[in-house]
């Protein structure tokens, strides 16, 4: 059995310096010493905790130097990368928004802990999310001002309650346990749309906050804020509170009512509905702000501001951060500020004054359009070039605004600088205070990765390195900058890094369960006593619905990854195994080498024991099984992996979930195939049953075309909510 203790740790503090990091980092670079930590300093740091979203690992300067614009983020570069620790190897466990956030903000569990395994109800979104115990209730237990600016989690406007006095919290008002300064964003906009809530709560319970602007629509209201959050109730900082009445102050009514209500918003949203629309027609008259001769990008930014008073959205959640560490209050505490950027996600609009970057830039690097798929898993070789081909030749638009796919990638670029720009001056901020600079650490990391056409797959939710790896950047006051490349589950290791730094102790976190992530202190002083991941294991499961997102578990180490799918692909399941060090772009799958069954088996054997809950025995990645035959004998096995047993398999009522939104994170896939002459039908087929040990069995009496959906549960104890995992697979069988 080949070993896993094979990862690559250069000895830094020895001063071996690893040559492609020689390339470009600064001279002085060398080991890190004595970071920040409860150990070293007389009171817990600041933490200021900067999440963007979809950002890959290799958009940071010196990491794709021939296929990356390199100015992209020179403020990252001047302020963190060079007077920080910059892990080159990190990594989240389930590549898609909603589980990645949830693992975090629980503290630092992994999604089949929190229950929260998909994007959208029933098998994820803020529904799913246990937000009574938390990183923010966890740190506000060690006396810490919590804050959060932007994106929470996926669907959290959904969530209504109750609060300490027993009072209901409706939707788009609930601000969750354990917040002292809430802007949680529960619909997102880049120029229009944003909808914040703003409010206050403690640790006990959650509260009602205000929804900006519906509850604020006319300038003599602004006095609710007041009601709300005057006199720095529960520390709400009160620069935060002036700077959200400076803005919702602005001019807005766009038809002149008296307030800014419904009809402006839309009117608004009308005049931004696309480019190059004529500056005198209709309600978008007279908006041609840059006297251009249409209504476009340059002019939305000015547009805004007429209506909700909102800058673009990453300038507003700058400005919303600089209020909130301007507040001279700001140092009687220790605070937690989390800035949840939306960018660079799709439709990654960018600002108007960095539209002009990049207009001429083609990504065709890595493994971008790999013309043989053969090795590749039946979903990825099958469906892949049926949206590749086209959005490649620039034939079909990538986005619904008409854009084609390389000038979409040119604007998720556009976007992250405006992301920089927001790094740069907070930054500034922090080290022009001596209070701020002296006792502040800055957190810089992602989500999850983005995949821009390699392997002919675009988005998210894979398995390969594009998706999986994200940036990560620590700098600490004091410290030596370094790289380290060690492997490392950002969702688990970073917040149980805030909790060292807050003054948990290693017993504490055991004792009251607060994260299974593995503090990154020791990695970044160079202790001899840090023992780093050998590897890292990742699943994601199905949505709810008839899709191409199939289920997946993987395990990586420094050398191979071996990933397992939940569908048969001929007469096995559907699998791939890569040696990373001769083929680190992921080209050339070596599952099906009989030289590589060691290592396979290895890999296999290691990762079966730390899978979350999970159905296979699927026919085909559409979520078919078997076809069956009317009047004609059917069994087919559904087989359970990970879990702790007994495990439990039943239908679910389709009805509960008729009329999901489509998740717009993963809704690049064709449609689904139809099957001439049979009916569809929502509903088990009759004549078959289902068994307790999750056997299919029966002789069918109907024809058609069956989708039915099945929710499987475990008996496990989540260390983070103390329920069991349970989760939804939509099947389909056919009776011809």
């Amino acid at each position: 059995m080949p070993s896993f203790a094979s990862i690559r740790v250069p000895a830094v503090c020895a001063g071996v310096f690893w040559a492609a990091w020689a390339l470009w980092a600064k001279p002085e670079t060398a080991c890190a010493v004595q970071p920040l930590s409860p150990s070293n300093t007389s009171s817990p740091p600041n933490i200021i905790f900067i999440l963007t979203d979809d950002q890959r690992w290799d958009t940071l300067p010196g990491l794709a130097v021939d296929e990356l614009p390199q100015d992209v983020h020179s403020a990252v570069d001047e302020y963190l990368i060079s007077r920080g620790t910059h892990f080159t190897e990190a990594f989240v466990t389930a590549p898609l928004c909603c589980p990645v956030r949830s693992s975090i903000y629980s503290g630092g569990f992994y999604p089949h802990q929190t229950g929260v395994l998909w994007n959208l109800w029933p098998n994820g979104s803020a529904l799913r999310f246990h937000d009574a115990k938390t990183l923010a209730t966890a740190l506000q237990a060690k006396g810490y001002r919590t804050g959060l600016i932007g994106k929470y989690i996926n669907g959290h406007g959904e969530l209504d309650g109750f609060d300490a006095q027993g009072a209901y919290i409706p939707k788009f008002r609930y601000v969750p346990p354990g917040w002292n300064m809430w802007l949680g964003m529960g619909a997102l906009g880049y120029y229009s749309g944003t909808v914040p809530t703003v409010g206050t709560s403690t640790s006990a319970a959650p509260a009602r906050g205000l929804l900006l602007p519906n509850d604020v629509r006319a300038p003599q209201s602004l006095s609710q804020l007041d009601g709300l959050l005057g006199n720095g109730i529960n520390g709400f900082p009160a620069t935060m509170l002036e700077y959200l009445k400076s803005q919702y102050s602005q001019r807005g009514d766009l038809d002149h009512d008296g307030d800014r209500d419904l009809v402006d918003y839309r009117q608004c949203r009308i005049c931004m509905a696309g480019p190059d629309r004529p500056p005198n027609q209709g309600p978008c008259g007279g908006f041609d702000f840059n006297v251009d001769g249409d209504v476009d990008l340059a002019d939305v930014a000015a547009l805004q501001r007429n209506f909700g008073g909102l800058p673009y959205l990453v300038d507003f959640h700058r400005e919303a951060a600089i209020a909130f560490l301007s507040d001279p209050t700001i140092h009687d505490q220790p605070f937690f500020l989390a800035i949840d950027t939306y960018a660079p996600h799709y439709p990654s609009l960018p600002a108007s004054q960095d539209v002009p970057f990049y207009r001429d830039y083609q990504y065709r690097y890595r493994s971008w359009g790999e013309e043989d798929l053969s090795d590749k898993p039946r979903h990825i070789r099958d469906y892949a070039p049926i949206r590749f081909d086209p959005w490649a030749a620039q034939t079909d638009p990538f986005t619904l605004d008409g854009r084609m796919l390389d000038e979409y990638v040119s604007d998720l670029l556009r976007c992250i600088r405006s992301i920089d720009r927001m790094v740069g001056e907070i930054a500034e901020l922090v080290d022009g205070d001596p209070l701020l600079r002296d006792n502040t650490v800055i957190v810089f990391t992602s989500d999850n990765g983005d995949m821009w056409g390699e392997h002919q797959v675009f988005s998210k939710g894979r398995a390969y390195e594009e998706s999986v790896r994200v940036p990560l950047v620590i700098r600490v006051p004091g410290q030596t900058p370094s790289v380290v490349d060690h492997l490392v589950a950002m969702n688990l290791d970073v917040p149980a890094t805030m909790l060292e730094w807050a003054g948990y102790t290693q017993q504490e976190v055991a004792d009251q369960q607060l994260s299974v992530g593995q503090s990154l202190l020791g990695a970044m002083n160079g202790s001899p006593s840090f023992v780093p991941r050998e590897d890292l294991v990742f699943q994601l499961w199905r949505p709810y619905k008839l899709t191409l997102e199939v289920a997946w578990s993987a395990i990586r180490t420094a050398d191979y990854k071996y990933v397992r799918y939940d569908y048969t692909d001929g007469a096995s399941y559907a699998e791939e195994l890569y040696d990373l060090v001769n083929d680190p772009l992921e080209l050339e799958s070596v599952h099906a080498d009989p030289a590589m069954n060691a290592v396979k088996t290895a890999l296999r054997d290691a990762l079966a024991p730390r899978e979350g809950l999970w159905l296979t025995g699927i026919d085909h990645p559409w979520g078919n099984l078997p076809d069956a035959r009317v009047g004609q004998a059917y069994a087919h096995a559904l087989n359970v992996r990970g879990g702790t047993p007994p495990i439990t398999l039943s239908l679910y009522e389709l009805a509960l979930a008729q009329g999901l939104p489509t998740d717009p994170d993963m809704s690049t896939v064709p449609e689904l195939p139809t099957v001439q002459g049979l009916p569809t039908v929502q509903g088990f087929p009759p004549g078959i049953v289902l068994g307790p040990n999750g056997v299919l069995s029966g002789t069918p009496t109907q024809a058609g075309r069956f989708d039915f959906a099945i929710r499987v549960d475990d008996s496990s104890i989540s260390p983070q909510h103390g329920g069991n995992l349970w989760y939804v697979v939509y099947l389909e069988i056919v009776v011809r």
